[in-house]
C-alpha cells in the first residue's frame, strides 16, 4: 500500500526493532550465563566469561532458529519448559505457609524442566505433536507438583 520510499523506511524500522531486541536479549543471556553460572563455577574475569556466554547464547539461538522455523513454535516450546519448571516453585514462594525449601524448589525446577524436554523429545521421536495426546507442560507440572508434595510431607 505504501510508496517505495515509505515502504523502505517502514521495513528499516521493523529491522531496527528486531536487531535491537536480538542485541539486548543476547547480551542479557550472555551476561546471565557468564556471570551467574560460569563465574560461580570457575571464577575469573567477568568480561571474558560474559563474552563466552554471548557465544554460547548466540549458538543456542542459532540452533533453535534452524531447528524450529516457526516463532510460535519456539515460544510454545520455551514457554512450556519455563512454565513446567517454574510455576509451582514460584507460586508457592508468595506465602510463608506454602513456600518450598530451597533444595526442593531446585529439584522441582530441574525435574519439571527435564520432564517437559523429555516429553517433547518423545513427541519428536514418535512424530506426534503431543506425545500420548498429552500437552508438554503437564508432565513438567506433575513432576514439580510431586516434589512440592514430597517437600510438604517430609517437612511434617
Amino acid at each position: 500500500v505504501l510508496p517505495d520510499v515509505l515502504r523502505a523506511i517502514f521495513m528499516l524500522g521493523l529491522f531496527a526493532t528486531v536487531m535491537s531486541t536480538i542485541d539486548s536479549f543476547t547480551l542479557i543471556a550472555g551476561q546471565t550465563f557468564g556471570k551467574d553460572f560460569l563465574y560461580k563455577i570457575w571464577g575469573g574475569d567477568v568480561t571474558t566469561l560474559t563474552r563466552w556466554g554471548l557465544v554460547v547464547a548466540g549458538g543456542i539461538a542459532i540452533l533453535i532458529a534452524i531447528y524450529k522455523r516457526s516463532v510460535v513454535g519456539i515460544w510454545y516450546d520455551l514457554g512450556s519448559i519455563s512454565t513446567g519448571s517454574l510455576l509451582i516453585p514460584l507460586a508457592t514462594s508468595f506465602s510463608e505457609r506454602w513456600i518450598m525449601r530451597p533444595n526442593f524448589a531446585f529439584m522441582a525446577i530441574v525435574a519439571g524442566g527435564m520432564a517437559v524436554v523429555i516429553w517433547m523429545a518423545l513427541g519428536y521421536v514418535t512424530g506426534q505433536e503431543r506425545f500420548l495426546g498429552v500437552d508438554t507442560i503437564y508432565p513438567g507440572l506433575a513432576c514439580a507438583g510431586i516434589i512440592f508434595l514430597l517437600d510438604r510431607i517430609l517437612r511434617r
